[in-house]
């Protein structure tokens, strides 16, 4: 089976795209569902089905709806449509559009015998081959022409009636967010609901102070750039300690101690240190004296303690698990942004370009490229959406982050497709943060959050 898409359109501000079978002429209507995953949302008959007179439901210009596609249709479009009304308005504002694109599709790939099978069954836009003639000029079929070329298509109709303000960061000026706060929300209306939302705010690198033998705290500026995002799928954290296995066996041990009271007590301290462990030796002398030759043979013959472990013992390594260091957490989030109308389009391009902007290493001035600039941090926080302040006390807070890697595919589908504008119908990021400093039991504090 052959397939061929359309470039996306927006349809009352859902993406969507039409497929066909070059070799059936069966189409597949797709859309975009919020999460960014194209999904069917209506299918139209091959040739062969029309073909048969006893599928008398089939009708050349007809498409079969899925309710899926009208629930989403409901959610995005806030309206609240039955079954039989999605139909009545499918019909009348959004097949004409849909079946201009099959049609374009089928003349462009299809094959003669197709076109003239479907030109002659009354499919509308297809040309016949033979005479040249669009397939619902062939017969009559409705008494609608879907061929009639309007500026009202669903396509158009959408562009040119939304409403780029009052929706924050909707058409905003990539320019303007540099430096000045500003403010984008995806996807529009985020800020209207009741939900938890990420919010990532871009602030200037400050080093933390340094006194005497103290590393103090890091003041951080002000937001020069803030980001509302829908908290990602598989939203998590990890926090963690390093420690390692660790050995010190009783010589070890003793010279340890000399090299201890060496430093704290001078001669006096070796002395008293070597006399405690010869007191020690002499307690078990036969049981030193055999593991003492062992080893001291064993290092002469170059084979280590092998000749000690051939007699059935090792000396005892006093093996203990100790504290190394703290670990830096590291976030990953994943998002599949599907812009749904031009404002939106403008938001998701300006929240790739401020991460970008944001993240980059700056120089340390004008023709002065001996020293690089640190680039900005960022500030993380689960907030409430609608004050877009308020901490969620159920999620993990963060420490100040930089933003250490940034992938964008501008075709996750694995297929490159755009709007008429040439704005891609999807984007896929892949964010990847790294706190700065760790995480301390003075962090904790009194209240009844869940804390880092």
């Amino acid at each position: 089976m052959a397939t061929k898409s359309t470039k996306g359109k927006l349809i009352e501000g859902i993406a969507t795209k039409v497929e066909i079978d070059t070799e059936t002429g069966a189409a597949t209507l797709y859309y975009a569902d919020r999460k960014g995953n194209f999904q069917v949302g209506a299918t139209a008959p091959s040739a062969a089905q029309l073909s048969d007179k006893s599928l008398t439901r089939f009708n050349p210009k007809d498409w079969e709806l899925k309710r899926r596609f009208r629930r989403e249709f409901n959610i995005v479009t806030d309206r609240s449509f039955t079954s039989s009304q999605f139909e009545d308005f499918f019909k009348q504002q959004i097949r004409k559009d849909v079946n201009r694109d099959r049609g374009d599709l089928i003349n462009d790939h299809g094959n003669n015998a197709l076109k003239t099978d479907l030109s002659k069954l009354g499919m509308p836009r297809v040309r016949n081959p033979e005479t040249g003639i669009d397939g619902d000029k062939t017969r009559k079929t409705e008494s609608t022409d879907e061929t009639e070329d309007s500026n009202n298509s669903g396509d158009n109709r959408e562009r040119s009636n939304i409403s780029e303000s009052g929706v924050p960061g909707a058409g905003v000026d990539i320019e303007q967010l540099t430096g000045n706060g500003g403010t984008l929300v995806y996807p529009a209306g985020l800020d209207k609901d009741s939900q938890v939302c990420l919010k990532i705010e871009a602030i200037a690198y400050s080093p933390r102070e340094m006194k005497g033998t103290q590393v103090g705290d890091r003041s951080l500026g002000k937001s020069e750039a803030t980001i509302f995002l829908p908290v990602p799928e598989g939203a998590s954290d990890r926090n963690g300690v390093r420690f390692s296995q660790e050995n010190l066996n009783p010589l070890e041990v003793a010279l340890a101690n000399l090299a201890m009271d060496g430093i704290e007590a001078g001669a006096e301290g070796v002395g008293a240190a070597a006399q405690n462990i010869v007191d020690e030796i002499q307690g078990d002398t036969a049981t030193y004296k055999g593991a003492i030759a062992g080893i001291l043979a064993g290092q002469a013959a170059g084979v280590g303690n092998q000749l000690l472990t051939r007699q059935g013992r090792i000396l005892n390594p006093n093996t203990e698990l100790l504290f190394q260091g703290p670990e830096l957490r590291q976030f990953s989030f994943r998002y599949l942004l599907s812009p749904r109308s031009s404002g939106e389009s403008k938001t998701v391009r300006a929240i790739v370009r401020t991460l970008k902007q944001f993240m980059a290493v700056k120089k340390g001035g004008e023709g002065n490229s001996l020293f690089l600039q640190s680039p900005h941090i960022f500030r993380l926080t689960y907030v409430e959406s609608q004050s877009g302040d308020t901490p969620n006390d159920f999620l993990n807070m963060f420490k100040p982050c930089a933003l250490t890697a940034l992938s964008t595919n501008y075709a996750p589908n694995q297929t490159f497709m755009t709007f008429e504008d040439g704005t891609p119908v999807q984007y896929e990021l892949n964010m990847s943060f790294q706190e700065l400093v760790p995480i301390y039991q003075g962090d904790y504090t009194s209240g009844n959050n869940i804390g880092f």
